[in-house]
């Protein structure tokens, strides 16, 4: 079962996503960097890299050049990337010196760390959850509001909402996610069971049986119209046991609460308990 798309958001282009930060980003000129000169963002979040994509990538710029530009900071020895750092891998792959670029005067550590993620953020590829775990590191360590953070990704703040909720779920399931055999709509279906043991269970029934999104949800409404019918059980349970015991008894799960009003009510409790059981052994006697 293939989905490596099924997590993506629609969003902004990067250049958007980057002028919520940097206002004036798209009225700056382009010039030309030596690549050896470049280093990478010390605040980059993603650590790997898919090195056949980066191989087609460095193919595709061999072929037609960087279209894009990258954008740097200014350093003592050189420059460091802003955003770019996988077309400046693919460019050294295809074994190009010079790279076009853009140069920002005046970014702080604490903005190269905000628009590393941001740019990871608005790549395709990512999972949904490392989409979520990027929007929760935008707002926990940088102080984003969910708004904020719709803005920058081009959605709708409802939609950053919903997938921050992901992150709920238990981490055999989130696993399932990472590895995209599960996709945002299985995900958001999970979310509507309270009982995190029925989430795995079901998770894991959509991969092996590689239920779509449809399927899992009529496996889940089968599931709840059992738990209905159990309900509807338990209520003529709780008519009958009230009826013999003369107090109210709720059944919830696997216990049975009878409610009663002081001692006496207590003690003819006990009595008519007694009674049953005595009448009970005396029956298999």
């Amino acid at each position: 079962m293939r989905l490596q798309r099924s997590c993506s958001l629609k969003r902004s282009s990067l250049g958007k996503g980057l002028s919520a930060l940097i206002p004036d980003i798209d009225k700056e000129g382009l010039t030309s960097v030596q690549i050896d000169k470049i280093t990478p963002n010390p605040f980059q979040p993603r650590h790997k890299f898919d090195s056949d994509k980066l191989k087609e990538l460095s193919r595709t710029i061999k072929k037609e050049g960087i279209l894009e530009p990258v954008l740097l900071r200014k350093t003592e020895n050189g420059y460091q990337i802003i955003a770019g750092e996988r077309r400046i891998r693919a460019a050294k792959l295809a074994k190009i010196s010079v790279v076009p670029a853009i140069i920002k005067q005046g970014i702080t550590d604490l903005q190269m760390a905000k628009l590393a993620l941001i740019e990871n953020l608005q790549r395709e590829e990512l999972t949904c959850v490392e989409q979520a775990e990027g929007y929760r590191k935008l707002m926990e360590e940088f102080g984003y509001t969910q708004r904020e953070v719709a803005q920058i990704a081009g959605a709708k703040r409802a939609t950053i909402a919903n997938l921050l909720r992901i992150l709920n779920l238990p981490s055999e399931v989130i696993d399932l996610l990472q590895k995209r055999l599960l996709s945002l709509g299985h995900a958001k279906l999970l979310l509507s069971i309270e009982d995190a043991k029925r989430q795995i269970e079901l998770a894991k029934m959509t991969v092996k049986e590689q239920l779509s999104v449809r399927a899992l949800e009529k496996q889940i409404e089968k599931n709840s119209s059992k738990v209905k019918k159990a309900a509807y059980n338990y209520k003529n349970y709780e008519k009958k046991l009230s009826g013999l015991l003369d107090l109210p008894v709720r059944i919830s799960g696997n216990r049975i609460m009878i409610r009663f009003a002081g001692n006496d009510e207590l003690e003819k409790l006990i009595k008519r308990l007694s009674e049953y059981l005595k009448a009970d052994r005396e029956l298999h006697n």
